[in-house]
């Protein structure tokens, strides 16, 4: 995403800005002053700009909220020309909450046009604000129909059933209730290019440019889904037997600290178990461990001194998938793999790396 700026924390959310919407901003404000507006026209511009993106903010809350409801966590909220970004820590696995999840986002543009609908009849406003010479004017009499009918757009917009809108999102989650997940977004993956196509050979035929845009962000957003998926079904399906690295280096909490660096410099491995003397596994040292001690060297005689305790055992028919979230949630570099209560090798965050990377390249995924 780029740079981007927190501005607030809402229900325990960061709420960021990226700064592309500076220029947008920007753009605007130099249109409004080549149309020779005033002074309280282009604030009226900005207040508009600043309650469209309110309502797109609610609309990523909408999302956010609801995947709370479910335990998946969002880690922050990004507003950017594009529209709004809620960036979820995972989506579930679970079709329908999938899709609660999905809907409730547009469905929070459909409540605020329903809304400010009611309003607008209740002050007795016309619906259909006025257009001049097919020139769209922001002004105190039409606000509140423009910013329905921009809600209403979103609404639409986002129900489109195509990846990253939410209607791919609905798609695949009705689509996973019968065939699963991989080959459900395979088919929307599917339905999204085609209208991606559909989307710029219409733009072409009507010059409407901002549609040829459109069009290949959807057909790559699509195609990107469906790799995210695969790499989460293989990762889910392969053992971690099948990447641990069977010949690693022991360290030792007597090991002096001059031992220590003898013995991981030129090595592949970054990150190390310790034991104690009888071999039982007592901690680790990750790489930032390391690049301290290389750093200060004089500051720590043994290993102990300066290992971490926090260290775990997985077992070699576990997934590759298990092993990341484990080692993301408790913050490990490294975990020994066993079978038949014996350590047969180590994974660590490299490994896993190197697997997704392997695959990737491979093309399969």
């Amino acid at each position: 995403m780029g740079s981007s700026w927190r501005i607030a924390t809402i229900f325990g959310i960061p709420i960021r800005l990226h700064w592309t919407l500076g220029l947008f901003i920007l753009f605007f404000i130099w249109l409004a002053y080549r149309e020779s507006l005033s002074a309280n026209s282009i604030l009226l511009v900005l207040g508009f700009i600043i309650s469209l993106y309110a309502c797109i903010l609610l609309h990523e809350f909408g999302h956010s909220l609801t995947g709370k409801r479910f335990g998946v966590k969002t880690r922050d909220i990004i507003l950017s020309p594009i529209g709004g970004l809620a960036r979820l820590e995972s989506i579930p696995d679970i079709p329908i909450q999938e899709f609660q999840i999905a809907i409730n986002g547009p469905i929070v543009n459909l409540i605020i046009s329903s809304l400010l609908a009611i309003v607008i009849s209740i002050c007795g406003l016309p619906f259909l604000p006025e257009i001049i010479d097919g020139v769209v004017r922001i002004d105190s009499s039409n606000f509140l129909q423009w910013l329905m009918y921009m809600n209403i757009g979103v609404f639409l917009f986002n129900l489109i059933p195509a990846f990253p809108m939410d209607g791919g999102r609905i798609l695949r989650s009705l689509l996973s209730i019968k065939m699963g997940r991989t080959k459900a977004t395979f088919w929307a993956s599917l339905l999204g290019k085609i209208l991606a196509i559909v989307f710029v050979g219409f733009a072409i035929f009507k010059g409407y440019f901002m549609l040829i845009l459109i069009g290949p962000f959807i057909y790559l957003m699509a195609g990107q889904e469906y790799k995210q998926v695969q790499l989460a079904e293989l990762m889910k399906t392969t053992k971690l037997s099948s990447i641990a690295r069977g010949i690693f280096t022991k360290v030792y909490l007597e090991d002096s600290i001059e031992t220590f660096i003898e013995k991981t410099n030129n090595k592949e491995e970054s990150s190390f178990l310790v034991f104690d003397g009888d071999d039982n596994i007592k901690g680790s040292m990750p790489e930032l461990f390391k690049d301290e001690i290389l750093k200060n060297p004089s500051s720590y005689n043994y290993v102990k001194d300066i290992s971490s305790m926090n260290v775990m055992v997985l077992a070699s028919n576990e997934s590759i998938d298990h092993a990341f979230q484990t080692m993301k949630e408790n913050g490990l570099a490294i975990v020994g793999i066993s079978e038949e209560e014996k350590i047969i090798g180590v994974v660590d965050r490299e490994r896993i790396s190197k697997f997704i990377f392997e695959n990737t390249k491979r093309g399969i995924l």
